[in-house]
């Protein structure tokens, strides 16, 4: 039989963000409610088991962005390199390979 854990329980640091999102803090909050509660009721998305490991990537991030001149060395670098994930080209093989449409030149 399935018991789910409460958010508060499985993590509480995602439990506060999701109650400071419902509280109005960012804006009006029942506009969020029917996500929230998505979250809090099934965590289909499963949130509650990424949550804390991307809190610590925000944090190497914060400290990569210290460092101004390896910043920018390494946002070149990353720019140069996505040529083949660029947004259009995925864009453009999603439609070719799940729509069945071609593109078309605008002018």
């Amino acid at each position: 039989m399935y018991h789910p854990v409460p958010i508060e329980q499985k993590c509480p640091p995602l439990a506060r963000v999701l109650n400071e999102v419902s509280a109005g803090r960012f804006g009006d909050g029942g506009v969020y409610e029917p996500l929230l509660n998505t979250i809090r009721q099934n965590d289909y998305y499963l949130l509650t088991e990424d949550f804390d490991s991307y809190i610590q990537a925000l944090k190497l991030v914060d400290e990569a962005y210290q460092d101004r001149t390896e910043w920018i060395k390494k946002s070149i670098r990353t720019t140069a390199k996505m040529g083949k994930f660029s947004s259009d080209r995925a864009i453009q093989d999603y439609a070719q390979e799940y729509w069945n449409i071609e593109s078309t030149k605008v002018e």
